[in-house]
Formats: C-alpha cells, structure tokens, sequence
C-alpha cells in the first residue's frame, strides 16, 4: 500500500539534473460516509483483509504515512533546490 513519488528536476539555466524517488504508505478511509466506493471499496477492504494484522477493516481509516519518512524526502528535496 505505498504510493511512489517521483520528482525530477531539470533547470535549463543552471544545467541542473535531479532525480528524487521515494514510496510513501497511503490512507485508506474506510469509514462511513468516505468518498471511496464500489468496486475501488472493495479491493481495498480485500487487499486489507490480506493483512494479518487486520481483522475487520470495514468503517476505519487505515493510514500508512510516515511523516519522518515524507519530512526527509522534504528536506532532501529543498537541499537539491538549494544547489
């Protein structure tokens, strides 16, 4: 359940080239009311129940994101714009 961001950087007048990539975990919002439905709801709750460590996914919000993973890729991201 991760999501890859990419970002690559090519500035014509500096001759600057960069490639950051890095996957980050997702959120799943499973809760009454989410904007996630249908068949999209479904192999999402099926892919969840794969999960040992999830017993009943229906109506919870599963969120993967670690922020210190994300302010790291931040930071390496504006060292880059800094050269």
């Amino acid at each position: 359940m991760f999501e890859i961001i990419s970002i690559k950087i090519f500035d014509y007048k500096y001759s600057i080239k960069s490639a950051l990539i890095d996957a980050f975990g997702g959120v799943y919002d499973l809760r009454e009311g989410s904007p996630i439905s249908g068949m999209t709801r479904k192999i999402i709750i099926a892919s969840l129940k794969e999960d040992p460590g999830i017993e009943d996914p229906e109506g919870k919000l599963h969120d993967y994101r670690d922020w210190e993973q994300i302010r790291d890729f931040a930071n390496q991201f504006v060292e880059v714009l800094k050269k």
